[in-house]
């Protein structure tokens, strides 16, 4: 049955070729669903990520039918949520790309909904989330502050100008919204964060190759792990870390003064 009342959304798939796209949709019998469709051809002998000849075995062989792109149909929880992150089911046989946004988005959109699962959604809400700030990599890092501040050696260990930003921060709900202060600096604190971690433990031309393209998350996990490889152990390694937070702090301080001037309200 659910194949079925399913029959009428696929087809209208069928012919649809590019670009790839996630297809969330709801019918007006109340089923709702997500399909992931593009034209997408069967390699037997390759993955498409890089030119093979076209020949000895390396013809596509078709194309993927609808019916196995990824999809779901009435999810038992009642809705659907992508945000360009990796859709791939687990086990999923079939290869449809390798790069994907970051999950931050998805994730904010799950806690979002799953915080009002007991109620029907309006218009409003739906609103609302599709406009909403609240950063899930911000959050990540101020929950570290935050525990740095509250650990009374860590806490002397912070500068006297970083102290009224600081104290700003960890009271900083994590929105991105265009008027906060706390926001700018703090786009610009994630920016500092690679170079403060990894490039005191790298050459000079290692890190003219490949500063540029550090994730800045990658730094926050070595930060939350007080990885010794960066930091050293114990004690010590935690002072260094800390070390490496508030610099790559002051850093973003300095810039958004030259940038923006000295008045947070401004």
């Amino acid at each position: 049955d659910r194949a079925k009342d399913q029959k009428g959304s696929l087809k209208a798939l069928e012919r649809w070729k590019v670009p790839g796209r996630n297809f969330v949709y709801a019918e007006v019998e109340g089923n709702i669903g997500w399909i992931a469709a593009a034209r997408t051809p069967v390699r037997e002998k390759h993955d498409g990520l890089l030119p093979v000849p076209g020949r000895e075995g390396h013809e596509w062989r078709g194309h993927l039918s609808v019916a196995d792109y990824p999809q779901r149909f009435n999810p038992k929880e009642g809705w659907i949520a992508t945000a360009n992150h990796n859709i791939l089911p687990p086990g999923y046989p079939h290869t449809l790309g390798y790069e994907w946004a970051p999950p931050d988005r998805y994730q904010r959109i799950l806690t979002v909904l799953r915080a009002q699962d007991s109620r029907k959604f309006s218009v409003e809400d739906f609103a609302r989330l599709q406009h909403d700030t609240v950063s899930g990599p911000a959050q990540r890092l101020i929950g570290l502050l935050t525990q740095i501040q509250a650990d009374g050696r860590a806490a002397e260990r912070i500068d006297a100008t970083l102290r009224p930003w600081v104290d700003r921060l960890v009271r900083w709900e994590a929105d991105l919204s265009k008027d906060s202060a706390e926001a700018a600096l703090y786009e610009l604190w994630r920016n500092e964060l690679p170079a403060a971690v990894f490039q005191p433990k790298l050459s000079e031309p290692v890190w003219k190759l490949v500063g540029s393209f550090v994730d800045p998350e990658r730094a926050v996990d070595a930060l939350q792990a007080v990885e010794p490889r960066w930091f050293g152990a114990g004690e010590a390694g935690r002072a260094a870390r800390d070390a490496a937070l508030f610099a790559a702090l002051g850093a973003a301080l300095k810039k958004a003064e030259e940038r923006l001037g000295t008045d947070p309200a401004r």
